[in-house]
């Protein structure tokens, strides 16, 4: 029997909620529904337009680009087949206003640099961190903003209806 390397991811994805999540391996539909479960809903950046982020369906991960997850049930430590590393540095997308950037590792969010850096709150909402909690563990993403945007952006997530004409 052929052994597989495989990526286990030390946290938890919280079931029926959008979480962040960037990694450095492409991955499949299947392997989506095989780690978390057959209903997970997966979200990519569109556009930042007038304070609004939009999202839009994605059928698979690209490595390195931050993307928004949702399984439907809690799912602890997931683990992916691993064939070999495709992104060896996080990516970031978006434009100069509003960028969803990714991380491979904790990272301390960055202050006063004329953005403002924004984290996904189990609720859906953009919120800043308290001064002492600015660390987001590894494999996640955050949102940062001008300053000249002058307030948070409000989040689009659009869902996907299906219709028997």
């Amino acid at each position: 029997m052929e052994e597989i390397a495989r990526l286990t991811l030390r946290r938890r994805l919280l079931g029926g909620v959008w979480n962040t999540l960037c990694l450095p391996l492409a991955v499949t539909r299947q392997q989506l529904a095989d780690v978390f479960g057959c209903d997970v809903e997966l979200r990519t950046l569109l556009a930042y337009t007038y304070g609004i982020i939009d999202f839009q369906a994605a059928d698979a991960i690209a490595a390195g680009l931050p993307f928004l997850v949702r399984p439907a049930e809690d799912v602890v430590d997931p683990t992916f087949p691993l064939e070999h590393i495709e992104a060896a540095t996080p990516q970031s997308v978006g434009d100069a206003d509003c960028q969803f950037v990714g991380t491979f590792n904790p990272v301390t969010l960055p202050e006063d640099d004329g953005y403002t850096c924004v984290f996904l709150t189990a609720e859906g909402k953009l919120k800043k961190p308290a001064a002492d909690r600015r660390t987001l563990g590894p494999f996640r993403a955050y949102f940062r903003v001008s300053d000249a945007c002058r307030q948070l952006p409000t989040m689009m997530i659009y869902e996907i209806i299906n219709k028997n004409i």
